[in-house]
């Protein structure tokens, strides 16, 4: 490490490198001076001095700093791969004239603050050792419930462990006291749902257990579910129907994927079923969100989720995407 605003410091972090490694490789050119100070403190000076090592002031005079200078020796330049981070150079440039115009100095330096890209990285909403609102309560009563004969065609089979897919909600009249209104009003659930501090992964052999996320936001976007089952799921949000499916083997996350796209202001519901006809179960799941706004809980001063384009109401442009197994 080196101060860059000391060509003699530069020198010696450059001929140590050289003497160590014989030559530099990649340098990435990701360097400023900035005042440590709350942004709103900053003065014209301290803005200035920051804003100089990474564009040109108003005269259009170049301002290169110490650090680039040391590009100009051919023992460092023959060979290298410079990376030169040039974001804020290119939206200061672009709004050096409404900088002239601004009658709060460091207005140009906060709007390029905004404009400037941050890292793609997905934020967590839900993943499998979150916390819920379960039933387990169901047993079998599903069992055979919706065609009357254990085959392919049905949900909630005894011992049949084929592959298929379900394009309609499957009958759950069978269960319906056990469930209560958990489709129509999850803010009022029976006495058979507790509000669990962890899912559980496992549950009863050859029995159905029903599982509620609820989210409170002000604004989600790219939203996306992965589940791992054994052995089916069905799927929910805000009462309606996305998804059933079933498959042989062990859960693995990923198994089934959800592009739920944007997530509205208000409070949702993600609605799950899942269903074992015996030998073993298990349970995966993790939700993501490129961006994700917490809200404040239902009762507050937020639209009701029915009146809302709830997940971008792309229910038509959902996609599902079975990767482990293919879903006929």
């Amino acid at each position: 490490m080196a101060d860059v605003a000391d060509p003699a410091a530069v020198k010696a972090m450059v001929d140590g490198v050289l003497s160590r490694f014989g030559r530099v490789n990649i340098l990435v050119r990701n360097v400023s001076v900035r005042r440590e100070v709350p942004l709103l403190n900053m003065t014209v000076e301290d803005c200035r001095i920051s804003l100089q090592q990474l564009a040109r002031d108003d005269r259009g005079d170049s301002r290169v700093p110490p650090y680039s200078q040391c590009l100009a020796s051919p023992s460092v330049a023959a060979g290298t791969k410079l990376a030169s981070v040039q974001t804020v150079r290119s939206v200061t440039l672009q709004h050096q004239t409404e900088q002239r115009n601004m009658k709060n100095p460091f207005s140009a330096l906060l709007l390029a603050a905004t404009l400037l890209p941050l890292p793609a990285a997905a934020i967590v909403l839900v993943q499998t050792s979150d916390s819920g609102y379960y039933n387990n309560q169901i047993g079998s009563v599903l069992d055979l419930s919706n065609t009357g004969s254990d085959t392919c065609a049905e949900p909630f089979p005894v011992g049949n462990d084929c592959t298929n897919s379900y394009p309609t909600a499957p009958n759950l009249s069978a269960a319906s006291g056990i469930l209560g209104n958990w489709l129509t009003n999850p803010q009022s659930l029976n006495g058979n749902w507790t509000s669990s501090a962890s899912i559980p992964t496992t549950w009863a052999v050859g029995t159905e257990v029903a599982i509620i996320y609820q989210f409170n936001t002000l604004g989600a976007t790219n939203v996306v579910a992965q589940f791992g089952v054994d052995n089916g799921i069905f799927v929910w949000l805000n009462g309606n129907y996305l998804l059933g499916a079933r498959a042989g083997g062990g859960p693995a996350l990923g198994e089934y994927t959800l592009n739920l796209g944007d997530l509205a202001a208000g409070t949702h519901y993600l609605q799950l079923l899942v269903e074992d006809h015996g030998g073993s179960n298990g349970y995966a799941v993790l939700i993501t969100a490129d961006t994700y706004t917490p809200g404040p809980p239902p009762g507050s001063n937020v639209p009701e989720p029915g009146s809302l384009a709830l997940f971008g109401l792309g229910l038509a442009g959902l996609r599902l995407v079975r990767r482990a197994r293919m879903v006929r």
